[in-house]
């Protein structure tokens, strides 16, 4: 596993819980940018996971 991809997917899951504390605090719709990042964040994890291993093949 790449250091990008440890990075990715950590700020991706502590942008999540930061999302949740946020929307308990103030709202859903004030956090929800925070949820949003997370989720491109965990996107581009997927993006890249599933490159690396279409090259290994």
């Amino acid at each position: 596993m790449k250091l990008l991809d440890v990075i990715l997917i950590v700020s991706a899951f502590s942008l999540l819980i930061i999302g949740v504390h946020q929307s308990m605090i103030t709202g859903f719709m004030e956090s929800y940018w925070i949820f949003m990042f997370s989720l491109l964040l965990l996107f581009l994890y997927r993006f890249r996971k599933n490159k690396r291993d279409k090259k290994s093949n």
